[in-house]
């Protein structure tokens, strides 16, 4: 059985789709636990997981993080089992090289240069991204983590099998509970939305409805704008304020993940997802680096990245971690001030969320 449902809108420029999608969902639910150390704000299922995780399941998860781009070989529109399934039998030529072809976004090889590196040309080539184009991730290069991907990239039907046979231990493991545990939710995300018009709204205000994010100043998304003409909308339960996002120029489709919400006129002030929505902004409040952030937000009209890292003592790479979890639940707003971001107190979320923590207490 086909699990993912289209709940569709057809506004006058964009075409706008729900889907209450498990692949997408609980590969990027990997991601995020691979991750889990360098993003606050996540699900609790999230930090619980990734905690509780047996060393050679970790180890497997970063092998797994660095041939992600592996299963966009499969077709997602399906149930998991079924997705592992035909990653079990995918074309190995369309699998390898999809793991590579990313490289090419970087400008360090095509897919059939990639393929003809050695494996000390291509773990360099994986540090110069780190270091040269991802500096705030380069903490998490592991040059043998990357050697091992290569050699499984010059093997791929050992890729492929890898693949199929990690996602189905964590299938078994983790993830069928918490797909039954969250479905309903995503589901009532979806419906809610889906029941709304998005017509004569620009790509920027669709986003900002659904997600609760303003993107205006995300210059990697300005890049693909013009191509844009579908957009596909995926409700998470795990993401917290965050969002994430691919998009392909040649088909004019962006697939956007959200955490799983509400919109904010719906009437159901009691569900599930309110509270956690809720529980998301009170979770991006609860650490005293971040309420210093807001205090001195309080008594400046803006305030740029930097001044925070001096003034709080922090690192470039805590602060930034900081200041996106607060943006992310909208706290704050961005805006670019030459090479700079700078940040501005957002006073009508902060009196928001105090109003939505006082229904809840009221009920």
């Amino acid at each position: 059985m086909v699990i993912a449902r289209d709940f569709i809108v057809a506004p006058s420029e964009i075409r706008v789709d729900f889907k209450v999608n498990p692949v997408n969902v609980l590969i990027n639910s990997l991601m995020l636990i691979h991750f889990y150390e360098d993003d606050d704000g996540m699900n609790h299922w999230i930090g619980e997981t990734a905690q509780s995780l047996p060393p050679d399941h970790k180890q497997k998860l970063k092998l797994l993080a660095a041939v992600i781009d592996a299963v966009e070989a499969v077709e997602h529109d399906v149930d998991f089992p079924t997705f592992i399934n035909l990653m079990a039998t995918a074309d190995i030529n369309k699998v390898q090289a999809n793991t590579v072809k990313w490289l090419q976004e970087y400008g360090e090889a095509t897919p059939d240069e990639a393929l003809k590196l050695s494996e000390i040309e291509f773990v360099a080539a994986i540090r110069r991204i780190y270091e040269e184009k991802e500096k705030e991730k380069a903490h998490i290069f592991e040059a043998d983590i990357w050697r091992e991907a290569y050699r499984l990239v010059m093997q791929p039907e050992q890729l492929r099998k890898f693949i199929a046979e990690f996602l189905q231990e964590m299938w078994d493991v983790y993830l069928a509970k918490e797909w039954k545990r969250t479905q309903a939710l995503m589901e009532e995300s979806a419906q809610a939305f889906g029941k709304k018009s998005y017509s004569g709204k620009n790509i920027f205000d669709i986003i900002e409805t659904i997600t609760g994010r303003d993107l205006r100043s995300n210059e990697t998304l300005e890049e693909y704008i013009p191509s844009i003409r579908r957009m596909t909308f995926i409700p998470s339960p795990h993401l917290g304020p965050y969002i994430t996002w691919r998009s392909n120029k040649e088909t004019g489709s962006c697939v956007m993940l959200f955490g799983a919400r509400l919109p904010k006129d719906a009437n159901m002030v009691s569900s599930a997802l309110n509270r956690s929505e809720l529980l998301v902004r009170l979770n991006a409040l609860a650490d005293e680096t971040r309420l210093r952030m807001l205090e001195m937000l309080m008594e400046r009209e803006e305030i740029c990245a930097q001044e925070f890292i001096d003034t709080l003592e922090l690192s470039q790479s805590s602060a930034s971690r900081h200041l996106r979890q607060l943006a992310a639940s909208g706290f704050l707003t961005v805006r670019r001030k030459d090479v700079a971001k700078c940040y501005a107190l957002n006073l009508e979320r902060i009196d928001d969320t105090m109003k939505a923590l006082g229904r809840l207490i009221k009920k």
